[in-house]
This record gives structure tokens, sequence and C-alpha cells, in this order.
């Protein structure tokens, strides 16, 4: 049996991959996990997320687990939930994914993903139903609880990390796309309940949602016109869940997530020195910024278990993804959109400019993204080739290489090439970013030569 686990949890499509029984035993195992305790549980607006949170749910009561009920909402306010009254927690989501996939996230009593050997642990007791031992008998099982205030809570934490009077000085007028899903009428209230007018799209909550669940350039064109046509100061593209986030600037256009993250980064460190996580295929303008801000600069993994374990190897304050994930580090434990857009509205009114003002301030990088098919069982050995003769080929002037997942030159330039297999498909994944557009381009080229002379000489072998 393969890994059951991703980067983040256990996805798949509904009922056919991701099936009540599997969710039962997600539940059951993680409450074995936990021992006794207590456990929250919450999910998003998809079709069937219900269906497996009860199965879940009944999992972590087989185990003696006490279960807090959140019921529909954002993955931020389910890990502050868990961070506040419980021992972990389990949240149904699809997240980013298609709106016929799932996926179940178990969370840390802190609120923060598994990492990687409790998911492990996990895993085990799934596969060998090492939960079976520990099944409480019936006068031992967990009791189910409502959370009926989990939405003002948060709201309250999350206002107490910002200076939320300074937000209200400035009525920022905000459109809101929480596609669908979680935030829908939430972020909208947090907004207005500060001084700001908010607006929202695709507000209503829905198992169909209005555009692909990505918040992505290419995904937000409706929300982008919303911010043009009426003249408003900032849009906010969630995910069904609103762990990610992508913002529009006055004008209409959708920003760099690497810029964002840099934002946020000058924000935080400006007022703290301490340790910036990120991984491995976040822009040359992490580079830019380590150097002209002497910060310390810390790649990882990519996916979100591995960020969380480096945050708190290296004691960070702060972490970013360019999926679109912004981690307040030294606040909470997760990445939060809602936050971020709490944070970004917050940066904007001490800097009383605009936000395409304030992106002007850095410099412009260009991101070339290819995919080379291969099948799994292909991967590792053309990873292995690879190593041996990337350096030789592509490195004469590169400052180091980056082997943590993938194989990463950086050169002086603040370009880069990145030649990873992905974890969760059968492709070799070839990324390069840089401040020259034809750089990049040319970088990504050099890297799929590579990739397919190998590749082609390992099928050429197996051949004879």
């Amino acid at each position: 049996m393969g890994s059951l686990f991703g980067t983040s949890g256990v996805r798949g499509h509904t009922v056919s991959e991701i099936t009540p029984q599997l969710a039962m035993d997600i539940g059951s195992s993680v409450g074995a996990l936990i021992g006794n305790g207590k456990a929250c549980t919450g999910r998003d607006t998809r079709f069937g997320s219900h269906m497996l949170e009860l199965a879940a749910r009944s999992g972590l009561m087989s185990q003696g687990i006490n279960v807090i009920e959140c019921g529909v909402v954002p993955t931020p306010v389910l890990a502050y939930m868990v961070s506040e009254e419980a021992d972990g927690g389990i949240m149904v989501t699809g997240s980013h994914l298609p709106p016929d996939m799932v996926g179940i996230i178990p969370l840390l009593e802190d609120g923060a993903y598994l990492p990687d050997e409790q998911v492990k642990v996990v895993e085990e007791s799934i596969v060998h139903r090492a939960f079976l031992e520990t099944r409480v008998d019936n006068s031992k099982v967990g009791s189910l609880n409502e959370a009926t205030d989990c939405l003002s809570r948060y709201r309250d934490r999350v206002l107490s990390l910002i200076d939320s009077d300074l937000i209200a000085r400035n009525r920022f007028r905000v459109a809101v796309d929480p596609v669908n899903g979680t935030a829908c009428g939430f972020l909208a209230d947090i907004l207005e309940f500060i001084g700001c007018d908010a607006a929202e799209i695709n507000g209503e909550p829905s198992g169909i949602p209005g555009r692909p669940p990505e918040p992505r350039a290419s995904t937000l064109t409706d929300l982008c016109a919303m911010v043009r046509e009426n003249s408003l100061d900032l849009g906010v593209g969630l995910d069904t869940d609103a762990d990610r986030v992508v913002f529009i600037d006055e004008k209409g256009i959708p920003l760099s997530e690497d810029v964002i993250g840099v934002i946020f980064a000058d924000h935080v460190f400006a007022a703290k020195k301490g340790a910036f996580v990120t991984p491995v295929n976040s822009s040359g303008i992490v580079e830019w910024f380590r150097r002209t801000r002497d910060v310390k600069l810390e790649y990882c993994k990519i996916g979100q278990p591995a960020t969380v374990e480096a945050i708190k190897r290296a004691g960070s304050i702060y972490s970013y993804e360019e999926s679109g994930k912004y981690y307040f580090a030294e606040e909470v434990n997760w990445c939060d959109g809602l936050l971020a857009t709490l944070k970004l509205l917050e940066i904007l009114a001490s800097n009383k400019i605009t936000l395409s003002q304030l992106v002007d301030r850095y410099p412009r990088f260009y991101q070339v993204k290819h995919t080379i098919n291969l099948p799994a069982e292909k991967k590792d050995a053309a990873m292995s080739l690879i190593r041996d003769h990337v350096l030789p080929t592509l490195g004469d002037d590169c400052l180091q290489m980056v082997d943590i997942d993938g194989f990463k030159l950086v050169y002086p330039d603040d370009s880069w090439l990145l030649l990873r297999a992905s974890g969760t498909e059968p492709v070799l994944r070839v990324y390069s970013d840089s401040p020259d557009r034809m750089r990049a381009e040319t970088l990504v080229k050099k890297g799929i030569e590579l990739v397919n002379e190998i590749v082609n000489s390992a099928a050429g072998q197996h051949s004879h």
C-alpha cells in the first residue's frame, strides 16, 4: 500500500476514494494517537464533507475521545479552536482542489498540521488496523458537544493581533471572493466590524463553487473586474477553507504571492529579528530580501507539514508558501488567509499608500514552470541521475545548490532553477525564477534538456 498522506492530509475523490470507512479509520487512528482527551472537528461546504466528518467523529469517539463539533468553519478557525480547547482535531475540506475532491486533515493540539513522524504513526495504525486494539468499551465512548461560538471567538482573537482602529480610520472598500466556501459572510462581517465597506462575490455557501477553488490570477477574473469597476481598495480571493489567499490591487491586478510574502516579511522583521522560513520554490525575491534586509533565510521542503516543522525547528516568526499561504508564526501555528487580509490592511493603513504603490517598492521577478510526465516508479532513478549531472551541466556559476527537496541552483543575479519530483503526481517539475524574463525561460529550457536527456538515456539502457 502506498502512502495515504500527501503534503496536506489524505486527499482524493469524495466517496470513491475518500470513503466513509476511510474517514472513520482516520478518526479512530487519530483518536488512538491522542490517547484520551478532546478533539475538535470541522468541515467545508462541499458535497460529502458532512458525511465524512460524521464518520471521522465516530472514529474519534470509539477511542474514548470527547468531540467538540465546530460545524462549517474555515480551517484557521478550527485550528484556533483546537489550540484553545482540545488535544487534536480533524478538518474535512477539499481546500483548493476541484469540487469533487476532498481531504481529511488531522491537527495537533497547537492547531498545526501533524509532523511526518506522527503522520506515519496514523498511517501504520490504519494499514495494520492497530486502532481496533485501543477501542473503548461502550461505557467509555466519547461524548459529542456542539461549539456555537467558534466564529466570534476566532474573530476576537485575530482582532487582538492587529490595530483595528488604524484600519477603521481608512474606511477601506474591499471585495471578497470566498468561492462559496467556509468564509462566506464571515470575512466580510469581520471587515465590516472594523469599519471597512465589504462586498462579496461567490458568497453563498454551496457544494458547487462559482469558479475553480484554487485562488490564482487566472481564476479570479470576476473579482478583478469587481475591484476595477467599483474603484475598490482591495480584492481578496480565498480557497474553500480560507487558508490560502490571493490579493488584487486597487487597479484590479492580481498580485504575486511572493511579493505579498515579502511585504509581510518586511512588516514582521521590521518589528523583530528572527528566521525567515520558506519552501524551495519561493521566488528569488526572497534572496533579494535576505541580502537587502540582512535577515536569516532558511529553505524547507514544499508542503504544509514541512513548512510547519521547519518553522518550529528554526524558531521562525514568519513564513510563506507561494501558493498563497502566510504564517504569522509568532502568533498562530497555521496559515491563515483571514488574518493575512487584516494584516495587509494594517500595512496599507500604516503606510498611507495604495496596494499598487506598496508593490512598486519591490523588484519584479518572473517565474516559468514546466512539468514533464514520468511514471511514479521511474521518478527516484531519474532524480538520482539528475543529482549526478545537475551541477556539472548547469552549475558553472551557481552560488549554492539546495537539495532538501529536489535540486535548486541559486545564481548570483537572484535567479534560480529547480528540478523536483512531484509528491502527488507522476511528473517531474522544472521551475525557474529570475528578475529577467528571458533568463527565466532560458534556465527552464536548460533544465528540460537535462531531464529529457537523462530520461531518454535511461529508457535507452532499458531497451538493450
